[in-house]
């Protein structure tokens, strides 16, 4: 298996990552972390299931930097944590790690997840019905960039809620990339929701039907998608272009 990292340092590091009194020794502590050569820190993976939310965040922030930086695949306790990071409000850690090498957790989580979702497809789907709106619409996309058919009507549905024109931002282009993805699966869910639809969800629900039948292939099919919504500026066709590291991520309590 991959090499164990071992340093004398780690375990302060780890425990520096704690919600104490001292300034800036999470910071410190993390850069720490960061420069470590590749391989797996059990230390920092045990704090994976601490019970001090800072540590446990900063830990799976860590984590996370280091699978990208090391090209390394995921543990199954980071993805967990990592899906407990798409909640609208985890707290004042949320804050808190902002100004830190790991940055705004919930976006970041996103962006890794979308690449790991095949891998978090059983955690994010335990999550869709989440009391958290936030949390659930974020895992029905993912779930859509897994293909995942077993609840593909739920994840429809989830999606299908946030086509209209609301005050959060974004939602509306990642909700049509989604249902995209889901392919025919998400006709059900679109045609019964047809009639509660504002103007801008159903013409993204237009366009998600016609990007099924007859994807765009040329410039001149895409330049066409961009009459047919007036959504965005960023892209033609949101369904097919929505890319979520170009875009933003949709928080909800920012409203």
């Amino acid at each position: 298996g991959p090499a164990i990292v071992r340093d004398p340092r780690i375990a302060g590091w780890v425990e520096d990552l704690r919600d104490d009194d001292v300034p800036g020794n999470a910071l410190d502590a993390m850069r720490g972390l960061l420069a470590l050569p590749a391989g797996d820190v059990p230390e920092l993976e045990r704090a994976l299931r601490s019970y001090d939310d800072q540590q446990r965040h900063f830990a799976a922030g860590v984590l996370r930097r280091r699978c990208e930086q090391h090209e390394r695949p995921p543990s199954r306790a980071l993805l967990a944590v990592l899906v407990e990071q798409l909640q609208s409000d985890i707290g004042p850690v949320e804050y808190e790690a902002r100004a830190t090498w790991i940055g705004d957790l919930t976006p970041a989580s996103v962006r890794f997840l979308a690449r790991h979702a095949v891998a978090a497809e059983d955690l994010l789907a335990r999550r869709l019905t989440a009391p958290d709106e936030q949390q659930r619409f974020l895992c029905a996309w993912l779930l859509a960039q897994a293909g995942c058919r077993e609840h593909a009507g739920r994840i429809a549905w989830e999606l299908v809620a946030h086509l209209g024109d609301n005050r959060i931002s974004g939602d509306a282009l990642m909700a049509a990339n989604g249902l995209l993805r889901l392919g025919d699966c998400a006709e059900g869910a679109m045609a019964s929701n047809w009639g509660y639809l504002d103007a801008q969800g159903r013409a993204l629900v237009e366009l998600v039907r016609l990007d099924l039948v007859d994807p765009p292939r040329t410039k001149r099919q895409f330049y066409r998608r961009g009459n047919m919504h007036g959504v965005t500026s960023v892209y033609h066709d949101p369904a097919v272009e929505f890319s979520v590291d170009r875009s933003r991520v949709p928080q909800f309590r920012d409203r």
